[in-house]
């Protein structure tokens, strides 16, 4: 007798799974800032097709966030959540069928409640758009029932104050999270708001406004030194003709709309700074690599191989290079086109439009480093470089660079790039460097003797004792 069919397997997946597990591959600033970008979601979706400041499209809109080891409460005014998105907002995972209009980010449906799992087990999201209204509670019951998959929804009452916005509200913590809430005892909520100004710099500057505890964040700002042709500067110091301007690229790859600007933020650090940067690591976090997609900063400041550093002729990031700063741009209404990971906070190093950035973005690195290697050890010439320069923003930045005279990219058909002619040293003989070290407490006696202040800089010390020398008469 043959045996009986056996009965299929239940692939289902458990609760314990979405509740527990997914929580684990995600730290809890990036499942806040999931909220946040939750809230820009529905910003895009609101202002979708409509006529917006192409400077500002985010004001009027807001995100104030609450958090103590009390609870969490995010509340925004951003549109709320429709009534025909209510459902698959609330499924564990995007289903398939149309997606988001515009530049959304939030392509995997799992953000606002990973989120609200990472934190606590007790929850209600209210929402309000246009004329309806709903509240959805999530409660340690249902957490703990690995059966129960359906969550109670309730009409929002019509005198609850929200108006086409949401609010989301954590009042059982998990300890941990309590814990971190405890601005006493943690830094978490003064590095979050950290966070908010660097990965939400584009957004904030765009009009959008995020609170915290009361706080409102202030945007870090990017900006890179332009300056003016020096054909006509009365100066032996560099190659008339030549300018402090940017690297500049902007193309097309698919439906991913990509722009690069890199430069310098601030002048080349001289020797002495040089040394103190070893040392202390002051000024590094300002410079290097910052990836933006769909106005979100993905990568910040990035000094590794993940934007190039150490690799196909590129140096490694040390303290010579803090001057150098670089950022790249990319926008798509496909979002699953853009090279992001499932955490929306860094770049999927494999995808192959990443790879083809990656390319640019060296270039314009080795450019500067090889500018920063020619003018490192003549400090006092190259001020003259910097002496007519202004930082400009992003805008600005679009602004001033299509006044250039871009030139057709081999390798895209349709992009274009300009590659600056920077500052040179002129080629007759600068001088020979000298170098060499001695005890900090030795040149601290010997400033103390020439100048009867022992602080002075090594090298102002050095250039005097050679100096002093070269003075005295032959014997």
């Amino acid at each position: 007798m043959p045996e009986a069919d056996l009965p299929p397997i239940q692939a289902t997946p458990t609760k314990r799974f979405f509740v527990h597990m997914l929580t684990r591959d995600i730290e809890l600033q990036d499942a806040i800032l999931d909220m946040i970008d939750n809230c820009v979601d529905g910003i895009i979706r609101k202002i979708h097709s409509k006529d917006v400041n192409p400077a500002l499209p985010y004001r009027g809109f807001s995100a104030d966030i609450n958090m103590s080891p009390q609870g969490f409460e995010i509340r925004d005014n951003c549109g709320g959540i429709p009534r025909d998105v209510v459902a698959r907002a609330f499924k564990m995972g995007r289903p398939e069928g149309p997606g988001d209009v515009g530049q959304t980010v939030g392509m995997y449906g799992i953000g606002m409640k990973r989120a609200i799992f990472k934190m606590g087990t007790s929850c209600k999201v209210a929402s309000r758009s246009d004329d309806f209204g709903f509240v959805v509670t999530i409660s340690p019951e249902w957490m703990e029932d690995p059966d129960e998959w359906k969550l109670p929804i309730t009409h929002l009452p019509e005198d609850d104050e929200l108006r086409d916005g949401t609010r989301i509200t954590i009042d059982l913590l998990r300890e941990d999270v309590a814990l971190r809430f405890n601005e006493k005892d943690d830094n978490f909520i003064q590095d979050f708001k950290e966070a908010l100004a660097s990965h939400y710099a584009l957004i904030i500057a765009k009009g959008f406004k995020v609170g915290i505890n009361g706080e409102d964040i202030q945007p870090k700002r990017f900006a890179l030194l332009v300056g003016e042709d020096l054909s006509s500067a009365n100066t032996s110091d560099v190659i008339s003709g030549r300018a402090l301007e940017p690297y500049v690229f902007k193309g097309r790859v698919g439906s991913v709309d990509i722009e690069i600007y890199a430069g310098l933020y601030r002048p080349l650090p001289d020797e002495a700074e040089m040394e103190r940067e070893e040392e202390i690591r002051s000024s590094k976090d300002d410079a290097g690599w910052t990836i933006v997609c769909n106005d979100r900063i993905v990568v910040y400041r990035d000094k590794t191989r993940l934007t190039g550093w150490g690799e196909a002729d590129v140096p490694n990031f040390h303290g010579q290079f803090i001057a150098f700063s670089g950022v790249v741009i990319m926008k798509s209404d496909e979002p699953l086109e853009l090279p992001l990971t499932t955490t929306k906070r860094g770049i999927d190093a494999s995808s192959n439009l990443y790879s083809i950035v990656k390319d640019y973005m060296r270039e314009a690195t080795k450019a500067f480093t090889n500018f920063t290697n020619k003018w490192k050890r003549l400090p006092a010439e190259r001020d003259r470089i910097y002496s007519s320069s202004r930082a400009l923003g992003i805008e600005d930045l679009r602004s001033t660079s299509a006044t250039y005279r871009m030139s057709d990219d081999r390798k895209i058909q349709g992009a274009v790039k300009y590659m600056p002619s920077l500052p040179v040293p002129k080629a007759p003989d600068r001088g020979v460097f000298i170098s060499y070290r001695r005890p900090r407490s030795d040149i601290q006696k010997v400033s103390k003797i020439l100048f009867d202040d022992p602080d002075l800089e090594p090298r102002v010390v050095g250039e005097e004792t050679f100096d002093r020398i070269l003075r005295q008469p032959a014997s």
